[in-house]
């Protein structure tokens, strides 16, 4: 009678089976384990490569605006160098002599300067330091602004009274989601339109847009406006008493000379932006200059204030 035990041979061949599948298991673990720490190192190694270059970008910008000031001559306008962008470029065009990995030959980028004085300040609302007071006049131009882009003009008093309550005054426009009334939405409304700087500016009228000037001059009609940005292409605004003229042309005896101080000709603030693309991955950064006419801390005529990035993967 045979035995009902299993055969030696099978048992063997079992333990063998399992004894592979464990190792199998082991094994694809040790290769995702790698997979995943190359992955982190090429991380750590394009993080460096984009911080190099944004670097580099935001100091050439800084080249830009020291040599602007030499030229122009306390007005800065749209025909300027600083306001040429730098579109869809290979990091190989620049160095087209030497032989280049090819991740960093891959590698594009943009970049472009913009005044952030071509936008309304909010800072201008409640001013600086600790005896801050509401604007009245500011908070006028604010109120016609978001009415312009559809929103509730009521949104003005609200910021003002939020932020002079505020220990902490907002540094950056993303800084207004903590306050009632904002959301996600309506900073995507205001952004174009909108900026915080450190201390209460002027709008550049040479660089602004027309809504932000529609929102300045609120007697104006839409038709004005269009007129008036489009005699600065030629012929960029030279003074206040140049605006007073000009505006005064169009629109015959209705300027208002009591919102003259929150129009200038001129810029202390721009925002540098640069997009470059790594592999399937968006690097954005934005970093805010600000210049100065006389040499500050350290002996530069330009400081970065902030700088923000933002990651994103492409499909």
């Amino acid at each position: 009678m045979k035995s009902l035990q299993p055969s030696s041979n099978g048992s063997t061949t079992i333990t063998a089976l399992i004894v592979v599948g464990i190792v199998a298991i082991v094994a694809s673990g040790l290769a995702w384990k790698q997979h995943l720490e190359i992955r982190q190192l090429e991380n750590v190694r394009d993080q460096v490569q984009v911080g190099w270059l944004q670097k580099n970008l935001v100091d050439f910008s800084r080249v830009i605006l020291k040599d602007d000031l030499r030229q122009s001559q306390g007005v800065d306008h749209l025909g300027e160098i600083w306001a040429l962008p730098l579109q869809d470029s290979k990091i190989a065009d620049f160095l087209k002599s030497q032989d280049l990995p090819d991740e960093i030959d891959s590698i594009t980028l943009k970049a472009r300067l913009t005044d952030a004085q071509s936008m309304f300040n909010l800072t201008t609302l409640w001013g600086t330091g600790n005896s801050s007071l509401p604007d009245t006049d500011a908070i006028k131009v604010y109120v016609n602004l978001l009415n312009q882009l559809g929103l509730d003009g009521q949104l003005a008093n609200q910021t003002v009274n939020i932020a002079l309550r505020s220990k902490a005054k907002p540094t950056h426009i993303d800084d207004l989601l903590t306050f009632p009334g904002y959301s996600k939405e309506i900073l995507t409304k205001i952004k174009p339109f909108v900026v915080v700087l450190p201390q209460t500016t002027s709008v550049n009228i040479n660089t602004c847009s027309a809504e932000v000037l529609l929102a300045v001059y609120s007697f104006l009609t839409r038709s004005d406006v269009d007129r008036l940005l489009q005699s600065r292409t030629t012929s960029p605004f030279s003074s206040i008493d140049d605006i007073n003229k000009r505006v005064n042309q169009v629109r015959p005896n209705v300027a208002n000379p009591t919102i003259n101080p929150l129009l200038d000709v001129k810029s202390n603030y721009w925002i540098a932006y640069s997009e470059i693309q790594m592999r399937q991955r968006l690097f954005n950064n934005q970093t805010l200059i600000s210049r100065n006419d006389t040499l500050m801390s350290g002996g530069n005529l330009t400081q970065i204030i902030w700088s923000k990035q933002y990651l994103s993967q492409l499909q």
